[in-house]
């Protein structure tokens, strides 16, 4: 089985036996398998709507911009949209300290989570199962060939030295 570490706003689809990993505060992630196929798609963006710069591996920054693109590539590989199976994680509303109070920033998690339904709505698509909001990040594990999401919540007590490592192994924040 490859391994894979998607980075912020990449999107990666496969038709191997890939066990893919990343970390999602605000972010999301959402992931399309077609059974029939073995099939998967999964991106990680970062803001809700924009235009992708399909051309670059980081271009994929947006919600609607990476799931159209997923859709248009899955379809050229022969998949049906009536045959996806989708799934979302992330999009959660993350506290800020400052001056030993938490602060809440403006909700682009949310706003993420709002721009997944207006993009499925637009296909008439559903999710088949998903982690969205709340008020902590997460780590994520796919594995590709099978459409197996194992979702480890991340907080001050659950954070291992081991992710705190993953993140500043594999993050590239796109400014």
């Amino acid at each position: 089985m490859n391994a894979q570490f998607l980075n912020v706003s990449e999107v990666l689809i496969t038709d191997k036996d890939t066990k893919i990993k990343t970390i999602l505060g605000s972010c999301v992630s959402i992931v399309i398998f077609v059974p029939r196929l073995k099939l998967s798609a999964i991106c990680h963006a970062r803001l809700p709507q924009g235009k992708c710069d399909v051309s670059k591996k980081n271009g994929f920054c947006y919600v609607d911009g990476s799931f159209f693109h997923m859709v248009d590539e899955l379809t050229k590989r022969g998949a049906n949209e009536k045959e996806f199976v989708i799934k979302a994680f992330g999009g959660a509303q993350i506290a800020f300290t400052e001056n030993n109070k938490n602060i809440v920033k403006t909700s682009i998690g949310q706003q993420n989570i709002n721009q997944i339904d207006t993009v499925l709505a637009s296909r008439g698509l559903k999710l088949a199962s998903y982690d969205l909001g709340g008020k902590s990040g997460r780590k994520l594990i796919y594995n590709a060939h099978k459409n197996e999401v194992l979702i480890k919540p991340l907080t001050e007590n659950t954070s291992t030295e081991n992710e705190i490592a993953l993140l500043l192994e594999n993050f590239i924040f796109n400014r």
